[in-house]
């Protein structure tokens, strides 16, 4: 697709600064380009902050459907065929912005949105957005799913067994929508696990670990993305070298997380949940987070209650979910869970 000119007018961008659809998080003071756990889904620069972590922000953010990314690079995931909203964010007065799509028709609604008609083949496709005058730019990796109808028990070949029945509205906060089972799945293979979801977080990161050779098929969601980015970027802030989360268990299968003997309904089923931990040494198990010379369920704490304090910011209220703490046994060292359910749970403190 030729790319479009589009200017943003002042108006049009104050509508969007003011406005609070759901999922949206708010800017960062303009005083903190590099937010920290109070605003950390802000809008800044992404420069490196005080320990060389770079949090590779835009300048400005893309509303996918309701979710907001600050960020350089982003992905979003499409059922083959379907038409996904999308609307600029950005401060100031106006921009340029050329805009293009790989595949598929991307066209603007208005001065300020678009639509994006995902081709009907799975696959990866990249859309992107350019600031004329300064080149910032997010790109987006756009993952058209593997459909998959309800009841199903396997896609491409691969077992996903039975997903439990949701349950009703209500009871907890949750509801019954939040507990359908996933209509798409994305193909991972030895070919793309290493492409980029997120600017700290790699397809391969997520899938379950059920069987071994490729392919496997993910559920993943952009909210958990938007989340673990937030929380990484303040760990750093926090001191704690972390270039990613060791991510130990992201997506699991039905049948998985059966033999697992977890509950039955796990988030991790819904692609929203991921347990993980810093090892920025690479030896497999927590790092020393609180540096008293042992590595032990203190160290979990000490993640969980950061986790804790960020996601009780405003920046992260669209994303508040479940976050608990596990502590080592024979078969695994320390970790902290956390999700993105859209209503706060806590176990294990």
């Amino acid at each position: 697709m030729k790319p479009a000119l589009l200017t943003v007018p002042l108006l049009a961008l104050l509508a969007l600064a003011t406005a609070e659809p759901p999922n949206v998080a708010p800017a960062a003071p303009a005083a903190s380009p590099e937010v920290g756990p109070g605003g950390a889904a802000g809008l800044g620069a992404g420069a490196p902050n005080g320990v060389g972590f770079a949090a590779r922000k835009s300048g400005f953010a893309l509303r996918i459907r309701q979710d907001v990314t600050p960020y350089s690079l982003f992905s979003l995931f499409a059922l083959p065929g379907e038409t996904v909203p999308l609307s600029l964010v950005l401060p100031g007065a106006g921009v340029k912005l050329d805009f293009e799509a790989s595949a598929g028709a991307l066209r603007a609604g208005g001065p300020t949105s678009w639509t994006w008609d995902a081709p009907g083949a799975p696959g990866l496709y990249r859309l992107r957005f350019v600031e004329s005058a300064t080149k910032r730019e997010i790109l987006l990796n756009a993952f058209v799913m593997h459909r998959v109808e309800p009841g199903a028990e396997s896609v491409g070949g691969y077992l996903l067994g039975k997903y439990p029945q949701a349950p009703k509205a209500g009871g907890a906060g949750r509801m019954a929508s939040a507990y359908q089972a996933p209509r798409g799945f994305v193909e991972v293979t030895a070919d793309n696990r290493d492409v980029p979801v997120s600017p700290h977080f790699t397809l391969g990161q997520f899938v379950c670990k059920q069987g071994a050779g490729w392919p496997k098929f993910v559920a993943l969601r952009e909210p958990l993305l938007i989340k673990l980015e937030a929380l990484l970027e303040a760990a750093n802030q926090r001191g704690w070298k972390a270039r990613t989360f060791h991510v130990m268990s992201g997506y699991r299968t039905p049948a998985y997380n059966r033999g697992l003997q977890n509950v039955g309904l796990s988030r991790h089923l819904y692609g929203d949940a991921a347990d993980v931990f810093i090892d920025d040494d690479g030896d497999g198990a927590m790092d020393d987070l609180n540096r008293d010379g042992r590595v032990d369920r203190a160290d979990a704490v000490a993640l969980h209650d950061l986790f804790a304090e960020v996601e009780a910011t405003a920046s992260l209220a669209p994303y508040v979910g479940g976050l608990g703490i596990y502590p080592a046994t024979a078969a695994h060292g320390p970790y902290v869970h956390v999700d993105a359910r859209g209503s706060r749970a806590r176990w294990g403190e």
